[in-house]
């Protein structure tokens, strides 16, 4: 074939096991879309990008991000798509504010969103009766939502609301997303076993397991294990967890206490109270990690830089603790069932405006310790979550499917990122920050039309 838009030559393609064509391949693609891969491609004039001696892997789908609304900023689109995400889910989002920001700072994401139930913001208490729940989901949905998600450890609502949250969602055929925890458990493992049997066979996601697993109860390894136990009864549930040792959530404080029960937790295990003083000097020690953002992305600053934007802000900005225990996360994230196939089957970063976008960089080592074949590392880093999400046409480099690739140094850096056929990372660069698709259902497609981004539709 002729007329390529791009080739890509000399690199290693990766795919999941059984899911698309492995080996030293070039990619021809053409109006966003593989459209050949084989050996000696001739591009007949189009640009070619140098993948020799790299990784060729299908685009990350990040199934647990935050980039829009309240809880993430948009220029986590570009710290995204510099990590080789292509796709992703905001898992607390505001649809009207991700479509106002995707045509100037997309970065070619395809992006989808689920509203948060955060009482006194999105509902008017932590017991929203079903009639509050189903004006919240109508309204979202015809917004360009894919669903709710409740906040657990962060927003506590009673079981009995989780429930009609759940039961609702079901019935709508709306996405429904958990951070386990409600107001009579935490964001903890127990908050997790409380899930999984309020659940009761029902579909959702659950959020980043590994940060349930934090020596809040037990010893972190043993909290894994009862985690992994929990889930490997429960086939209904999608699973998500992370690798990087620093959690990420907000600061503010009212009434001279913090606000995220999360948050609370966080200088709890760190020996600090929950008022605003003991946050401050925990931002002083160092354990407490402010968030600061310039053009190229948010950087966790020291302790002095830190307690002067804390300061500023009047504590409504981003903040991050090293508490996630890396034997947890391993033993969650590699956990399996006896068939071999992963208990926990996406790898997420909640990321996106956190600065924890590692996902390709520690999978990879993974994969040079071991633990993770290569074929694995793609599939929980893409396949599982394309199914996730309903992506269909991602998640695989194969022909056919959506031209959404990275090419990935072997030490796990993204050297060049394709979103739809567009090479929007180059070096590391952000070269093309504009642009994006919105992930919705059908009703969506109408809110996404008026604010001129294109729909992408979840099959799930």
């Amino acid at each position: 074939m002729s007329g390529y838009d791009l080739v890509i030559r000399g690199g290693s393609v990766a795919n999941a096991a059984g899911h698309g064509p492995t080996g030293a391949l070039d990619v021809g693609i053409a109006d966003g879309s593989i459209v050949a891969g084989g050996e000696g491609i001739e591009p007949a004039g189009a640009p070619v990008i140098d993948a020799t001696g790299d990784h060729v892997l299908p685009g990350l789908i990040d199934p647990h991000v935050h980039v829009c609304g309240h809880f993430g900023q948009w220029i986590g689109n570009r710290m995204l798509a510099r990590a080789g995400v292509t796709s992703a889910l905001d898992m607390a989002g505001d649809p009207t504010d991700l479509l106002a920001a995707l045509p100037g700072h997309g970065c070619g994401l395809t992006v989808g969103v689920v509203v948060p139930i955060v009482p006194g913001m999105t509902v008017p208490d932590r017991d929203p009766s079903e009639a509050v729940l189903t004006e919240l989901l109508e309204r979202s949905l015809e917004q360009g939502a894919l669903g709710l998600k409740a906040l657990g450890g962060h927003y506590p609502i009673t079981p009995a609301a989780l429930d009609r949250v759940i039961d609702l969602c079901e019935r709508y055929g709306a996405y429904c997303a958990v951070h386990a925890g409600t107001t009579e458990t935490g964001s903890d493992v127990s908050g997790l076993e409380e899930l999984v049997a309020i659940s009761a066979g029902r579909r959702l996601q659950v959020a980043h397991v590994n940060s349930y697993c934090r020596g809040q109860i037990d010893d972190p390894v043993v909290e894994a294990g009862r985690a992994v136990t929990a889930l490997r009864g429960a086939p209904a549930l999608q699973a998500e967890s992370y690798l990087a040792i620093v959690n990420g959530a907000h600061a503010k404080c009212v009434d001279g206490v913090v606000e995220s029960n999360v948050v609370k937790t966080c200088l709890r295990l760190g020996g600090y109270g929950p008022e605003r003083a003991e946050m401050e000097r925990a931002v002083a020690d160092g354990w407490a990690q402010i968030h600061a953002t310039d053009e190229d992305g948010v950087r966790l600053v020291g302790p002095e830089e830190g307690l002067a934007a804390f300061r500023a802000h009047d504590s409504d900005v981003g903040v991050s603790f090293a508490v996630n225990p890396p034997a947890a996360a391993l033993g969650v994230a590699l956990s399996r069932h006896a068939d071999r196939s992963f208990v926990v089957g996406g790898i997420g970063s909640d990321g996106g405006s956190f600065p924890r976008n590692t996902t390709l960089k520690q999978g990879l080592a993974l994969v040079g310790a071991g633990s993770l074949s290569l074929a694995e590392l793609v599939e929980k880093q893409s396949r599982y979550p394309a199914q996730m999400l309903g992506l269909v046409d991602k998640g695989r480099v194969d022909v056919d499917f959506d031209a959404d690739l990275v090419v990935a140094t072997r030490d796990g850096e993204a050297r060049v990122v394709v979103a739809g056929g567009r090479v929007v990372v180059e070096d590391g660069r952000v070269v093309d920050g504009t642009g994006g698709a919105l992930l919705c259902g059908e009703r969506g497609t109408g809110a996404a039309g008026a604010a001129g981004v294109t729909a992408t539709v979840s099959h799930r």
